[in-house]
């Protein structure tokens, strides 16, 4: 009983460490694609 608790709780921990650096993935493509937009508006501003 305590090997099936001990093998869900690791599964457990491998499923939220796959979440979390999927979600810091997707925070740093937004970062990038943000500050590309950035960019691209700056470059606009200074043709006017």
């Amino acid at each position: 009983m305590l090997k099936k608790l001990y093998m869900i709780l690791v599964f457990s921990n491998l499923v939220v460490s796959k979440l979390l650096s999927y979600k810091v993935i997707v925070m740093h493509n937004f970062v990038t694609n943000f500050g590309k937009i950035l960019e691209i508006c700056k470059q606009f501003q200074e043709i006017k």
